[in-house]
């Protein structure tokens, strides 16, 4: 992934930071964020989610084309598959900071 695009996606994803906390300020039990187009916009967004909102629950769908393929043309089976590795790495990293931190 190129950083310098993943850099400028989460900063659009930033935008809608007061909007995001107002939304949640408001006692709502999570969020959901719809129609992403593509793999690498998923990617952003789950990373600031997971980063800055880590209580939060949140969910995010895809955008498709048709039934195998996102928005912007990628397959959707491997867009799912990576959004959920990047779930299960950053929670395995957090585990491993916080037993860190505890020993």
């Amino acid at each position: 992934m190129n950083l310098r695009w993943t850099a400028l996606l989460v900063s659009k994803y930033m935008c809608h930071r007061t909007r995001i906390e107002v939304v949640l300020s408001g006692g709502e039990d999570g969020l959901a964020v719809e129609t992403v187009p593509c793999k690498m916009k998923a990617e952003a967004v789950t990373e600031m989610f997971l980063k800055d909102y880590l209580d939060e629950k949140f969910c995010v769908s895809f955008q498709c084309k048709d039934e195998l393929r996102l928005a912007y043309g990628e397959n959707f089976a491997n867009a799912a598959k990576t959004f959920w590795e990047l779930i299960m790495l950053m929670l395995m990293l957090m585990l491993q900071i916080a037993y860190m931190e505890s020993v």
